[in-house]
């Protein structure tokens, strides 16, 4: 995730994404060399809710 605000870039790891993500290129038939993720938006305290 990427803050658009303040730029922090907190690290997720779930691992059910990552599955979910890996599933999704073998049925595309693609073979992944590395993998990233983006997600833009607003952190908690740059969104007031922290």
């Amino acid at each position: 995730m990427m803050c658009k605000r303040c730029g922090s870039v907190p690290v997720v790891h779930d691992e059910a994404l990552q599955r979910t993500l890996e599933d999704a290129a073998r049925t595309a038939h693609f073979v992944v060399d590395g993998q990233e993720t983006e997600i833009k938006g607003l952190c908690e305290s740059c969104s007031g809710g922290g």
